[in-house]
């Protein structure tokens, strides 16, 4: 039988479709538990593990660029030579969505067969895009997987595909006016400056949390060096700056609301998680 491998810190919209895809097909599902959240340590995205669930069944392997939860990014390099060392035809279907607001992504695509990512995530229009990168990935073998008319591409959104072109305007405009008159003025620019700003605020809110006792703070270990993200070149944090936390006394609505009405914005909730996640975090 076909294999079908998903990480568990994905969001739901990389896993459901998969789900469906091996109830159609009678594959076999193997689920990467590669969080370490069943152990009192919550240790980093490692690929390690994931060597051992790929086989030559195995046809997809879905997961994520970074967690919206925890907010570690993977090594994408890593992960895809976990899976190319056991299969040649497994794809790796991979969700950018959390991590494409934050960092310059490009650097992923040569890992892996599709990256998708959502635009109204990065100052864009509400459009979702995928990349493609091998010729043979292409719609006639999804078609082969699903009952007939599952698939259709339909008409190109092409005011929303204007509204991304502009949406590249506006980063490059706004790396200008924070940048000095030396420097170039490059998508990669502003992702930086973007990050740098980013840090700044998720260090004095760390700080700010970590002085209550009652709160606790979702992270993983300290990862090595060669552990780090290889999307990132420098000495910024290698992390989504996202903080996941929970209260020993108020609820987590409780808070939301709270920070609402002192000009504060923060959510609470799934986060469209597994349920193998919210088995133990949740």
């Amino acid at each position: 039988r076909t294999e079908i491998v998903l990480s568990v810190e994905n969001h739901l919209a990389n896993v459901k479709p998969w789900l469906d895809l091996a109830q159609n097909i009678g594959a076999v599902v193997k689920w990467w538990d590669n969080t370490g959240i069943d152990r009192k340590d919550v240790c980093g995205m490692s690929s390690t593990d994931l060597a051992s669930l790929v086989t030559e069944r195995t046809i997809i392997v879905a997961i994520s660029h970074a967690s919206n939860v925890l907010g570690q990014i993977r090594n994408m390099k890593e992960a895809a030579q976990a899976v190319r060392r056991h299969s040649k035809r497994a794809l790796i279907v991979v969700d950018g969505v959390a991590t494409m607001p934050h960092i310059h992504c490009a650097g992923v695509f040569e890992w892996v067969d599709f990256f998708a990512v959502s635009c109204h995530k990065t100052f864009g229009p509400h459009l979702g895009a995928i990349f493609c990168r091998r010729p043979e990935t292409d719609g006639d073998l999804l078609r082969s997987w699903l009952p007939p008319l599952e698939l259709e591409v339909g008409t190109v959104n092409y005011e929303a595909c204007e509204g991304v072109v502009g949406s590249v305007d506006y980063l490059k405009e706004w790396c200008g006016r924070c940048s000095g008159p030396e420097e170039p003025v490059t998508v990669q620019r502003c992702y930086h400056l973007i990050r740098q700003i980013e840090a700044r605020l998720c260090r004095q809110l760390m700080r700010g949390l970590e002085e209550s006792s009652q709160v606790h703070i979702l992270k993983n270990r300290p990862r090595k060096r060669k552990e780090n993200c290889d999307t990132i070149k420098d000495d910024l944090p290698h992390d989504l700056p996202v903080v996941a936390m929970y209260h020993d006394v108020l609820s987590s609505g409780f808070i939301e609301r709270a920070c609402l009405e002192h000009g504060f914005l923060c959510r609470s909730g799934t986060f469209l998680s597994t349920d193998y996640f919210l088995k133990f975090y949740g």
